[in-house]
């Protein structure tokens, strides 16, 4: 009976140091979930107003894809506000979102819109210089010009950089060899 006794209590002593070694594992995992809940609220809130800021940044910036870059917001307002989406896929979106407004810097491209120039809608290809600059020209070629965004508005121009603009859209479709071209690039808003 003596043995027995003290066999039980060692295994005794066991049980409880397991008891106490997992009631502390317990307090870690409580202190890891509290501290994740606060590191989830904090991020929501910096995820916000690096949605906010993007925003107006797009909204300063030079009017191109407005639906495309539109839509993406929304779609990430919409992301953020739902409970049921992990931290982690709406950090993941709004990584996506600033990688792809910063993608429109180093690129070029032409596209065929309808602009507004002095009151009258045209038709134009309009070549996008990364973030810095829009210009435009008719598919006939006879008239060209620039987006001023100092005033928020296409303006034209006139004969010598309408061919200047014709050789960059050019250069950005691929139907002539690369070249330095000397371009207007107008003035940069405020």
């Amino acid at each position: 009976a003596q043995a027995n006794v003290g066999w039980l209590e060692q295994r005794r002593e066991a049980a409880v140091a397991r008891v106490a070694a997992t009631r502390g594992r317990v307090q870690e995992l409580e202190r890891r979930l509290d501290e994740a809940d606060r590191l989830e609220t904090s991020m929501q809130d910096t995820l916000l107003v690096l949605v906010d800021r993007l925003e107006q940044s797009v909204a300063r910036s030079l009017p191109f894809l407005a639906g495309e870059r539109a839509a993406r917001l929304a779609s990430l307002k919409e992301v953020l506000a739902r409970p049921d989406v992990a931290a982690a896929e709406k950090l993941r979106r709004v990584l996506e979102a600033l990688q792809v407004e910063a993608g429109y810097g180093h690129t070029v491209e032409v596209l065929q819109v309808p602009i507004t120039v002095g009151g009258e809608t045209v038709h134009a290809d309009v070549l996008r210089l990364g973030r810095v600059a829009l210009m435009w020209r008719t598919p006939d070629g006879a008239r060209a010009g620039v987006y001023d965004p100092g005033e928020a508005a296409w303006t034209e121009l006139g004969a010598g950089e309408r061919r200047r603009i014709g050789l960059a859209m050019e250069m950005a479709s691929r139907l002539r060899a690369v070249e330095v071209v000397d371009l207007p690039l107008g003035r940069i808003a405020p």
